[in-house]
């Protein structure tokens, strides 16, 4: 991993389309950033970012557990969260995808997903995984402050 700064990440996040300031301002200022691929982070250890429309069928947030069906939500959530990662799927067979942010708390030594769940999705299921591209910031307390993040997996 290659160490960045974090004004760096954050001029990354807001140039995504779906740039949640309510997340990026709870990040902790002691937060150390690095860059990645993401062979090195082990996918059993990656969650979603938790969120009531978007549910896995099995009531759980890890990435690793995603399977092929097209229930990616509550049954009367937004439908097209399982259409964009159709979509992201087909995009990755010709292009290269924006890094996503996720947060690593090294107590628990989970990794959860700030910004870029379909592009996560959309990877592991085509068995890129590896291939993606991540800024990953590490806190000893992360989880702690970020009840977003808390929620992925508790």
């Amino acid at each position: 991993m290659k160490p960045v700064r974090s004004s760096e990440v954050m001029q990354h996040w807001k140039t995504q389309r779906n740039f949640q300031n309510d997340v990026a301002s709870l990040i902790h200022p002691d937060t150390s950033w690095y860059f990645a691929n993401a062979t090195e982070i082990c996918a059993d250890k990656v969650y979603l970012c938790a969120s009531d429309d978007l549910l896995l069928p099995f009531g759980t947030f890890k990435l690793t557990e995603v399977n092929q069906s097209d229930s990616l939500g509550q049954p009367d959530s937004d439908p097209s969260h399982w259409s964009r990662v159709q979509l992201m799927r087909r995009m990755l067979r010709s292009s290269d995808f924006p890094a996503i942010i996720l947060v690593y708390d090294t107590s628990h030594e989970k990794y959860v997903i700030a910004d870029g769940n379909h592009r996560a999705i959309a990877y592991f299921l085509e068995q890129q995984f590896g291939m993606m591209k991540c800024f990953v910031g590490t806190h000893p307390m992360a989880f702690s402050t970020f009840t977003w993040a808390r929620g992925a997996f508790s």
